[in-house]
Parts: structure tokens; C-alpha cells; sequence
């Protein structure tokens, strides 16, 4: 639930509060909904395959559908496995090996009061299963964007992954719930049939006592 999704958001260094529009909001602030990735189409997809470190894989699939002039829902699927983890339960050789997963589906709802402001909620069903123990819970995502401050300059905010999971084995987990702060700013370069997004997150993971600080920008041609 740490983790970015799609390609746009992992490039721009997760810094997507304010600039998340699409599919993708459905992460990273369910407000963004109601702002299409290609303005007039009702209906988008986004798929992300992702490969990283300790050979964990991720997969998401969004998907968002516009009703009317002010509604949209989206619905997404976020997946995590890590494949071959070792059994050991004394010194020596691996007993076998097994796979961790994580899954969290959920569904979500924007609503756009005006072409400035906008909000969201996401509600999601989590499941993890480690060897032969698993766990299941609940999440909720609710969010905020505003553009009517400058010509260009959106602000965004968003709370996450509010909820509980049930006990894994004897251990209660927590969510990781965080609190996002950021602005994007879009500059129209006509000239080069051009526009530049500027944008920037401060983020609070609440249970770490961790801020974190995030910067991304993005040139799209014609």
C-alpha cells in the first residue's frame, strides 16, 4: 500500500496528489476521478507490471468510468508477490519454498462540484497470505482537489488506508495510513505545441512518525 502505481505516477516519484487524473486515482487521490486523462472519454484502463528488489512483482489495473459531467467511479486490483521465500526452521538447507501475496481491491466514487473543485473515496478490501497463515481487512481512501487558486496551480490533499486488519496468527497488523499534501502546477508552452507539470507532495505515513518529502515533472509533446 507504500507502494506507487502506474508509470506516470513512479516516474513523477509518486508526487501525484494534485496531479493524478484517470485511472491512476484510484491510488493516489480517488478526487482525481473526475478528471479524465484524455478529456471527454468516459471510460479509461491503466495496467502496471512492476518488478523490484528481493524479486517482489507488482500488478495493478485500474479502471475509471465517467457518468455524466460530474460522477465518476473507478474500480482497481493491486497485487504483490514475492515468489521462492525459503522455509528454514533449523540451520542448514532450505526446507522448500513458498510465495507471499498481498491483494487489495476496491472500488471508488469522485464527484466534481465544479471544474475547480472535486472529491473522493475509495473503499477497499485487503487480503495477505504468508505460507499457510492469511489475513483480511479493510481500508479507506478519501480525498480533496481544488484548482481554482492560479491559472495552472491545482493543491490537492488525501488521506489513506484508514481501517484494520485481523489478527495474523497473534500479532494485530496495522495499515500503513498516511496523510499526502501537494500541488501540481501545468504550464502551456504553445510555442513548442508543449506543456510542462511541476509538481510536489509532502507526505505523512502516521503510524511511522515519518514524513516524506516528494518531487516530480513531466514534459508532454502535442
Amino acid at each position: 500500500l507504500k507502494l506507487g502505481t502506474s508509470g506516470r505516477g513512479v516516474a513523477m516519484g509518486d508526487a501525484m496528489t494534485a496531479a493524478v487524473r484517470g485511472a491512476a486515482a484510484t491510488y493516489y487521490n480517488p478526487a482525481g476521478l473526475a478528471a479524465a486523462s484524455t478529456p471527454g472519454k468516459a471510460f479509461e484502463f491503466l495496467f502496471m507490471h512492476k518488478e523490484w528488489i528481493q524479486d517482489s512483482q507488482t500488478e495493478f489495473f485500474g479502471a475509471r468510468f465517467g457518468i455524466g459531467e460530474h460522477h465518476a467511479i473507478g474500480v482497481s486490483i493491486l497485487t504483490t508477490t514475492i515468489d521462492d521465500i525459503e522455509i528454514r526452521t533449523q540451520p542448514g538447507e532450505a526446507q522448500g519454498t513458498f510465495t507471499a501475496r498481498d491483494l487489495g481491491v476496491g472500488i471508488s466514487y469522485a464527484y466534481a462540484f465544479d471544474p475547480a473543485l472535486r472529491i473522493g473515496l475509495t473503499a477497499r478490501f485487503l487480503y495477505e497470505q504468508i505460507l499457510v497463515d492469511d489475513v483480511q481487512g479493510v481500508g479507506v481512501d478519501a480525498g480533496v482537489r481544488y484548482g481554482g487558486v492560479a491559472e495552472g496551480l491545482t493543491i490537492g490533499a488525501a488521506i489513506a488506508n484508514i481501517g484494520k486488519m485481523s489478527y495474523f496468527r497473534n500479532e494485530k497488523l496495522k495499515l500503513p495510513t498516511l496523510a499526502r499534501l501537494g500541488a501540481a502546477y501545468t504550464m502551456e508552452l504553445t510555442d513548442m505545441q508543449s506543456s510542462v507539470v511541476l509538481a510536489g507532495d509532502i507526505e505523512d505515513l502516521l503510524e511511522e512518525s515519518t514524513l516524506l518529502s516528494k518531487i516530480g515533472a513531466e514534459w508532454a509533446y502535442n
